[in-house]
C-alpha cells in the first residue's frame, strides 16, 4: 500500500571514496582593545563512509591542508572555498580553514603569528581533527597565499608544512610597489599599504622586503615544495607576482610547479574546475605520501 508509481534505481555504486564530517570552534581568543577577539576555524573530515553525521574512526589519520582564505587583508569570509574544501575531504584530506586578523586589528606580522597559531592547534589536536601531524600542507588563495607562504617560509621546524600551496599570492611587495593594476595595489590606503601599518610601499622598501615571501628563499633555507597557480589575466593582482616566486625558488634549487591558468583572472572559473583540483591532489600526494 502507498507504493504505487513510485521508481527504483538499485545498484549504484558510490563515486565519493569518503563522506565527510564538519565541525568548527575557536583556536585562540586575543584582546582587542580591552574586548574578547575570537579566532575561528572550521574542519572538514574525511569519515571513510561513515553514517551521515558519524566522525568516523577514532583511529584514522588523514594527511591534512591548513587552509588561509584570501581577503585583500580584510576581514575574511571564512567558507568562500567551502565547496573545495568539502572536495578535498571526499578525496581524503583533512581540511582546516582558519581566521585571521584583518588589517585593521592587527599589522604585519600579526596575521602570520594567528595562522602559525592555528598550525599549533592542529597539531594539539591532531587526534580530535584525525589528522597526521607528520603530513600537512598549507594552502591559501590571494591574500591568504601571502600568509600561508610567509608561515611556511618563516616557520619553526616543528611547525614546516611538507608542502604548500600558492593561488595567486602576492610574493614580492617590494616589485609591488612599482606595479599597476585595476586597483591600488602600494598606496597608504591600499590593501598591502595597510597591512603595513598605512605606508607607501615606495618609502618603505625595507618593510615591504620584510613582508616578501621571496626574501626568504635561499639555497640554504628550508622551503617546502611549493605549487603556484596563477591567472594568466588577472586584474586585481599582476602575474608576475607568482612569476616572481617561481623565478626565485627556482633559482636557489627549490622544488616549485609552476601554472599559468592561461585568460583566467583573479580566482576565476578555472580554479573551480575538478582538473585544477587533480593537479592540487597530484601535488600533495607527492608530497605528503
Amino acid at each position: 500500500m502507498g507504493q504505487q508509481g513510485y521508481k527504483v534505481i538499485e545498484g549504484l555504486p558510490s563515486q565519493m571514496p569518503y563522506q565527510v564530517y564538519y565541525q568548527e570552534g575557536i583556536y585562540a581568543v586575543r584582546d582587542a582593545g580591552g574586548q574578547e577577539r575570537p579566532l575561528k576555524y572550521y574542519v572538514v573530515i574525511p569519515t571513510q563512509g561513515n553514517p551521515m553525521g558519524s566522525r568516523g574512526d577514532d583511529s584514522a589519520r588523514f594527511p591534512t591542508i591548513v587552509y588561509c582564505q584570501g581577503s585583500g587583508w580584510h576581514q575574511q569570509w571564512l567558507y568562500h572555498h567551502l565547496a573545495h574544501h568539502v572536495r578535498m575531504a571526499e578525496r581524503g584530506f583533512v581540511v582546516v580553514s582558519v581566521e585571521v586578523r584583518p588589517y585593521g586589528e592587527t599589522v604585519f606580522p600579526g596575521e602570520v603569528d594567528d595562522f602559525l597559531d592555528a598550525v599549533q592547534y592542529v597539531h594539539d589536536r591532531a587526534a580530535e581533527m584525525r589528522v597526521d601531524a607528520g603530513r600537512i600542507a598549507f594552502w591559501g588563495d590571494s591574500s591568504g597565499a601571502h600568509t600561508a607562504l610567509m608561515a611556511a617560509y618563516t616557520a619553526p621546524a616543528e611547525l614546516t608544512p611538507q608542502c604548500m600551496v600558492d593561488w595567486y599570492g602576492p610574493a614580492d611587495l617590494e616589485l609591488l610597489s612599482t606595479q599597476r593594476s585595476s586597483m591600488e595595489l602600494h598606496g597608504p590606503e591600499s590593501p598591502a599599504g595597510r597591512l603595513l601599518g598605512g605606508i607607501e610601499l615606495a618609502d618603505h622598501l625595507d618593510l615591504a622586503r620584510k613582508a616578501s615571501p621571496v626574501s626568504y628563499v635561499a639555497p640554504d633555507a628550508t622551503i617546502p615544495p611549493t605549487l603556484i597557480m596563477h591567472g594568466g589575466a588577472d586584474p586585481l593582482l599582476p602575474f608576475e607576482q607568482s612569476a616572481a616566486l617561481y623565478d626565485c625558488l627556482r633559482l636557489a634549487g627549490k622544488d616549485v610547479e609552476f601554472y599559468r591558468m592561461e585568460g583566467d583572472g583573479h580566482g576565476g572559473g578555472a580554479f573551480d574546475n575538478e582538473e585544477v583540483l587533480d593537479i592540487v591532489e597530484v601535488f600533495l600526494r607527492r608530497n605528503l605520501g
